[in-house]
């Protein structure tokens, strides 16, 4: 008997079989999924076929046992019984595609080259990283942290401070805040203030979209004037974003375009 004709023969008799598939499945030590699979047509491997023909005499009967003229009479209880292995069933496979999906959907992008060459090439006056957490979250804000400044005693210079006020007390190095609430914002300039507020505003639902969709880096460029007690620092930040399942991170590159003297 060929493999093709075994398959065959076993289908027509699975599917006209009053013993639960569920029984059929544990005595053969095959899955119930696998079982669908051959009543759905698809193919599955010889050996599979033979362990599942060999198991049927234990159940008291044989594929060979089943005839066109010899069909089985109506049992109730073992019928609705395989309409519940089949919803089992089901569900098992749903979830196995879940499960298939998420874990594609959440591999990471590869970084664009080209990209990111333009951010590598971009020479600062300042760098900094930015994290921002609670990214996904329904019911917290979005909270922003600065960490690892360097250069912005520049900036601070030309704002006319001290490097520890404009470091602790605006940027607050290492300490988080509400986003939209982080002490570095009362040094943006009003123009600077509303594009960053629209940038931010957006942000969470987009990145909300993105989740289980996209993990990897992202690049975005604006400018940002610092102003405080009527002296104006003009800059450009080149960001370039990583996006995690529960943070997003911005390595930060700042130009000063109106140098200092």
């Amino acid at each position: 008997m060929t493999t093709n004709t075994k398959l065959n023969e076993l289908r027509e008799y699975l599917l006209k079989t009053q013993i639960p598939l569920a029984a059929i499945a544990k005595s053969a030590k095959v899955s119930r999924t696998t079982i669908h699979k051959i009543n759905n047509g698809d193919f599955v491997k010889e050996a599979t076929v033979d362990a599942i023909v060999e198991a049927l005499p234990s159940l008291n009967t044989t594929v060979n046992d089943f005839r066109k003229d010899n069909k089985p009479t109506m049992n109730m209880i073992k019928t609705q019984q395989q309409t519940i292995d089949s919803q089992q069933t089901t569900i098992e496979l749903q979830s196995q595609r879940i499960k298939q999906l998420e874990k594609e959907q959440t591999q990471a992008w590869p970084d664009d080259p080209a990209k990111y060459k333009l951010f590598a090439d971009v020479i600062p006056d300042c760098k900094s990283v930015i994290t921002l957490s609670n990214v996904f979250s329904f019911s917290k804000p979005i909270e922003r942290c600065i960490s690892d400044m360097n250069g912005f005693e520049k900036i601070a210079e030309g704002l006319g401070m001290s490097y520890k006020t404009f470091r602790d007390d605006y940027f607050a190095e290492g300490q988080t805040f509400p986003n939209d609430q982080h002490p570095a914002e009362q040094l943006f300039s009003k123009n600077s203030a509303r594009d960053v507020a629209e940038y931010s505003k957006g942000a969470r639902e987009i990145l909300r979209n993105l989740k289980y969709k996209f993990m990897g880096y992202d690049y975005l460029s604006f400018y940002v004037d610092y102003e405080y007690n009527n002296r104006i620092v003009k800059t450009v930040a080149a960001i370039r974003l990583e996006f995690g399942i529960k943070t997003c991170t911005a390595q930060a590159k700042t130009t000063i375009l109106n140098q200092l003297d």
